[in-house]
């Protein structure tokens, strides 16, 4: 954890810094009237799954191993393309989400024929916002969960193991807001966990604001 809030030290450093910046060339930071919105974004993710623990769920009567690493399997960094949605509550300061992403199934080949499904990673995020001019700066930290699932044929059966990791990140972006009702951001975080995944997003919000 200690590394999580250093590295969230560093991050709010860097984004009061560009806050300030930004701040010399355009109007002084400004406060936003308070909002709730829907958040749908296109994502994709570079991360290293060796370190995961894939389990056999529970009621397998396979001889198969009980458990194997992301490294047995033969992982590797892989790039995945996915989709995120969710929920934030805009303050005058600050902001706070919770929403969830989704994984397409990785274009890779595993060892012990395995086959990967589909990966989600449920969050939480929160943390400050400043608004310079036309934008929204943005710095949280996201907490979550990693969820995967692989396949292994043994014999005649399949068995299905299942992972779980958590995710400890550092997100920083930038959201425009051109009407109320909607809002643009761009958003890219690093996770200190297992994965040590950066994941960037592109997401369209609408929704409701005081303004």
């Amino acid at each position: 954890m200690s590394r999580l809030f250093s590295a969230w030290a560093l991050g709010l450093s860097a984004f009061m810094t560009a806050a300030g910046a930004l701040g010399q060339g355009a109007p002084a930071a400004t406060v936003r009237p308070p909002g709730i919105y829907l958040r749908a974004a296109v994502l994709g993710s570079s991360m290293n799954p060796e370190g995961l623990t894939y389990r056999a769920e529970r009621g397998s009567e396979s001889a198969a191993p009980g458990s194997f690493t992301g490294k047995q399997l033969g992982f590797g960094r892989v790039l995945l393309p996915g989709f995120s949605v969710g929920v934030h509550v805009d303050g005058h300061w600050f902001h706070l989400g919770v929403g969830a992403d989704l994984y397409a199934r990785p274009d890779v080949t595993l060892l012990n024929d395995a086959q990967v499904g589909a990966g989600a990673v449920a969050w939480v995020r929160g943390g400050p916002r400043v608004v310079v001019g036309p934008v929204a700066l943005l710095a949280a930290l996201r907490l979550g969960a990693h969820l995967q699932q692989v396949e292994r044929r043994a014999g005649t059966e399949v068995v299905t193991y299942d992972s779980a990791a958590g995710v400890y990140a550092l997100d920083l972006g930038v959201a425009w807001r051109p009407i109320p009702w909607v809002q643009l951001d761009a958003i890219v975080g690093y996770d200190l966990g297992t994965l040590s995944a950066v994941t960037a997003s592109v997401a369209v919000n609408v929704g409701w604001s005081r303004r």
